[in-house]
């Protein structure tokens, strides 16, 4: 399996902004793309600017396909104006 993990710091003053973004993103790769798995978001109950992302996709092939798609193009044009730090890390599923 094939994670990705992100976490963002929305801008003080577009984070309801940033979150409509990320769920309009969550969902449209959950119910568009046959080889996401999961997609999460969840907000720090500390900080409701710090945003976790979590997705699980079949392989890296199915993530390309997810950064190609047309809503992963639309939540890209708006995202940059609304955080002021993303950290992305890519992770392999191991079973022991």
């Amino acid at each position: 399996m094939f994670i990705v993990t992100v976490n963002f710091k929305a801008k003080p003053d577009k984070i309801e902004e940033f979150r409509e973004a990320i769920l309009f993103q969550a969902k449209s790769s959950r119910d568009n793309e046959a080889g996401c798995q999961q997609f999460d978001v969840v907000i720090s109950q500390d900080d409701p600017s710090r945003f976790f992302v979590y997705e699980i996709y079949d392989d890296a092939a199915a993530f390309e396909v997810h950064k190609n798609s047309p809503h992963s193009a639309i939540t890209g044009e708006r995202v940059p104006d609304l955080i002021e730090e993303r950290d992305l890390q890519i992770w392999t599923k191991i079973d022991g």
